[in-house]
């Protein structure tokens, strides 16, 4: 099983009034400033419907699977501050005032989080205003076209890079990267797939901020149990062990689907994905998608044929792992079809699912 890399939001750099350049560099990693002029999340798993599947007791065992399961649970940890408070009188932005608009989850919680820091810091006020996923292009994408300026920044996808450049909506940040006044980080320490997506035509418009890596994540203390590795070789003709085809993927899903995998006498599912519509389940169809899709006899392309402008959606790739999916969801609970990110992770951190990829 090969998954793929995929780039996710990324801050963008673009241009201000003459009155906010400066502050522009503050910003730095966080901010994107726009060519126009401007003006002024968990819930727990749902319940589920267990699937016929084995019993949750295996021969010649008493005791019920998955009791080793640890739930993880959210710290005091408070990040520290890294930027002192200027002093009364003497900030260097008092009275400015600066938007940015994020995705309404995971991703821009940094920005919140630094709001307090960023005030005290320059003087300046920093409203916050949060999207969801799907509606967040369009809402950027508007108000750049409509020259309305009220966003001042936006944390974005790394997808929208090409259309806002060829409108001339965002400028490079090439000449402020080594401006002192810039905050200092190295581009060069990104690795090359992400690093990729940050430039166009040769230059900078995007800061790292954010890169997925497609991960399978999988129960260590399921599948090095030895009563289930028993069981799975006698069920599937060879050893249980980490999936690394697709195939084995599946197999080791059907296993544990239906079984009670952490204790609490209720069966559980062998695996766990997103697949909300409209929010992350084309990343994750996209990682089971990638090594079907590509490969020795078509190397580049993906979505689309650039020559010809055709869609590659039903080409033979990317059929054969829609039927691998159709095929895997049969090892998880109905409700995953309208799962977020967010409750898939639950849904694996409380125990219920042996395997995940996200």
């Amino acid at each position: 099983m090969k998954l793929s890399n995929a780039g996710e939001p990324d801050i963008r750099a673009s241009s201000h009034p003459a009155d906010r350049g400066a502050m522009s560099w503050w910003l730095g990693i966080l901010l994107a400033l726009l060519v126009a002029p401007a003006s002024r999340a968990s819930e727990p798993p749902e319940s589920k419907e267990a699937q016929p599947a084995p019993a949750s007791i295996l021969p010649g065992s008493s005791k019920p699977e998955g009791t080793g399961v640890t739930v993880v649970k959210t710290g005091d940890l408070i990040p520290p501050r890294v930027v002192p408070a200027c002093k009364p009188g003497s900030c260097p932005f008092a009275g400015q005032h600066v938007t940015v608009i994020v995705t309404d989850g995971s991703i821009a919680w940094a920005i919140p989080e630094l709001k307090g820091e960023f005030e005290a810091a320059t003087g300046a006020t920093l409203t916050v205003v949060q999207v969801p996923f799907k509606e967040h292009f369009d809402n950027f994408y508007s108000d750049v076209l409509n020259g309305a300026g009220k966003y001042d920044a936006a944390i974005a996808c790394a997808w929208w890079l090409g259309e806002l450049v060829a409108g001339d909506y965002i400028v490079a940040y090439d000449k402020y990267y080594d401006d002192p006044r810039f905050p200092k980080w190295n581009i060069d320490e990104v690795l090359p797939g992400p690093r990729g997506l940050l430039s166009y035509g040769g230059k900078k418009y995007m800061v790292a901020n954010d890169h997925d890596g497609q991960v399978m994540y999988y129960r260590r203390d399921l599948l090095e149990d030895p009563r289930h590795q028993a069981a799975f070789k006698q069920k599937f003709g060879y050893a249980l062990a980490v999936p690394t085809t697709w195939e084995q993927f599946r197999d080791v899903a059907e296993y544990f689907n239906g079984r009670d995998l952490n204790g609490d006498g209720v069966p559980d599912n062998g695996l766990g994905i997103a697949l909300k519509p409209g929010t992350h389940s084309m990343f994750n169809f996209m990682s089971l998608s990638a090594p079907f899709v590509i490969g020795p006899d078509n190397p580049r392309l993906y979505w689309f044929d650039p020559k010809t402008m055709k869609p590659l959606i039903d080409s033979p790739g990317h059929v054969r792992a829609l039927e691998v999916l159709v095929d895997l969801v049969r090892f998880g609970p109905r409700e995953m079809l309208t799962w977020d990110m967010g409750k898939s992770w639950d849904y694996f951190l409380a125990g219920r699912a042996a395997l995940t990829f996200t």
